[in-house]
């Protein structure tokens, strides 16, 4: 990445400076492997443990990288883990309804993409009302 310095005598001085960092992609991969595994708590406690993941669009490129990193990442996990999809095919009253419906399967845990950031207030209070950690992931 190429920096300017600020102006001496009239020229600007151009220096070079290299930054690390992932991709985003793979930083984001990354961050939701995590939040998975930290609302599933130690290994003690994992005995049948249900995840609900209510995608927006499963046909998105990223999304599908998403959720096979998250079936590899419960896979890895001891016996009892599980994780439920369901795509709201980009219709956002399909994806509330599909949150209201695995949190009347009595899911221990939601991830959430959402469709449309202006649902978030309501998917969080349907959560918060019947006791559920949220975590949403947004592309």
């Amino acid at each position: 990445m190429a920096l300017l310095s600020p102006p001496t005598n009239g020229y600007q001085i151009q220096t070079t400076t290299r930054i690390w960092r992932q991709p985003l992609m793979k930083t984001k991969l990354a961050f939701t492997s995590l939040a998975l595994a930290l609302m599933l708590g130690s290994g003690a406690a994992l005995a049948d443990i249900k995840v609900g993941v209510a995608m927006s669009q499963f046909d998105d490129t990223w999304l599908t990288y998403l959720r096979q990193d998250m079936g590899t990442k419960a896979k890895s996990m001891p016996d009892g883990v599980t994780l439920q999809f369901v795509d709201a095919r980009a219709d956002v009253n399909k994806q509330i309804d599909q949150v209201k419906e695995l949190i009347n399967k009595k899911v221990d845990a939601l991830i959430v993409n959402p469709v449309d950031t202006a649902a978030t207030a309501r998917i969080t209070k349907e959560a918060v009302a019947a006791g559920i950690p949220l975590v949403y992931v947004n592309r």
